[in-house]
């Protein structure tokens, strides 16, 4: 297992198995209103900030941001 506070893959990236992000994975968006989750690789082609595909609302990296707890999934493992 491994624990990391990195937000953009390194250890997915080096073939790490059993990797627990605990500050989040910024490849991954959730919209703030309907709560769709995305995979993005790149935000190049896509207006910033990024809108949900379903709702039309903002989407955000789904990421621990200051003030914010830990993820609790990600604690328990």
């Amino acid at each position: 297992m491994v624990l990391t506070q990195n937000v953009d893959g390194p250890h997915h990236a080096a073939g790490s198995q059993n990797v627990v992000e605990i500050h989040g994975d910024v490849h991954k968006l959730l919209c703030l209103a309907c709560y769709a989750r995305e995979q993005v690789w790149s935000l190049a082609e896509r207006p910033l900030p990024p809108v949900c595909p379903h709702c039309g609302s903002l989407m955000r990296p789904e990421v621990v941001l200051f003030g914010e707890a830990l993820p609790e999934a990600a604690m328990t493992q």
